[in-house]
């Protein structure tokens, strides 16, 4: 009898337990959103240079430029 009585745990206690867990949860979500984000702008800006640096050698006209100079 008192180890069936350990076994059940309190209700409040177990909604506590889930809580903690979706938190933690949430949490990690949070973490791994925030590096995704951190590396699509890092490579964002990566293009970004990129794209600038080809316009400033002259590899990469505008594409106003091009629109305009079309045969």
């Amino acid at each position: 009898m008192a180890s069936d009585a350990e076994e059940r745990k309190d209700p409040d206690e177990e909604d506590n337990m889930i809580d903690e867990e979706k938190a933690r949860l949430g949490e990690e979500a949070d973490k791994r959103k925030a590096i995704v984000n951190s590396e699509i702008n890092y490579r964002t800006r990566e293009r970004s240079w990129a794209k600038d640096r080809a316009m400033h050698l002259g590899r990469l006209q505008p594409r106003s430029y091009i629109l305009r100079n079309q045969p």
